[in-house]
């Protein structure tokens, strides 16, 4: 087992031998989570609150409203945020990179993107540059399980 691992282990609150941890963890392997992010915008809540309900279409067509209209930059990194995440979840990964591209370019301080955007390169093996922008989504909130769960799955499935 990885270092890395191990250390995603500990934090989590693990209170197993590491081989235990690992069967546990890494068996069955689970899916990993795309993240939404809403604004004060109507438009960008109504997208976060139909990804929630898993109406992928309906939350493009939100955030869609969002990028399309004049609205604050704060507004347009959510949208993306969640176009990406929807694009993502729908399985059309072309335009969920782009979406996550838009959304970090827009504000770098989103962890939701940056947990994206390691989902889609984890979809195309490029474990590396999943790695990296786990990374900077744990710099920016290390706290969150779904994130903490994210990286144990990537740690599960790089094998690394």
């Amino acid at each position: 087992m990885s270092l890395s691992l191990c250390l995603i282990l500990v934090s989590l609150g693990a209170a197993m031998s590491a081989d235990a941890a690992s069967d546990a963890i890494c068996a069955p392997t689970q899916d990993m989570q795309f993240l939404a992010r809403r604004s004060a915008d109507s438009d960008s809540r109504g997208a976060a609150n139909a990804f929630a309900h898993r109406d992928y279409d309906l939350a493009i067509h939100f955030a869609t409203q969002v990028v399309e209209g004049s609205r604050a930059s704060h507004h347009d990194a959510a949208a993306w945020t969640t176009m990406c995440a929807s694009y993502g979840a729908l399985g059309q990964w072309q335009a969920a990179w782009q979406a996550c591209e838009a959304a970090v370019s827009i504000n770098p301080d989103s962890w939701q993107a940056w947990n994206n955007r390691a989902i889609l390169a984890a979809q195309r093996e490029d474990w590396s540059g999943a790695r990296r922008d786990f990374q900077i989504a744990a710099r920016l909130n290390g706290d969150d399980r779904v994130l903490k769960a994210n990286l144990a799955s990537l740690a599960c499935k790089a094998g690394a």
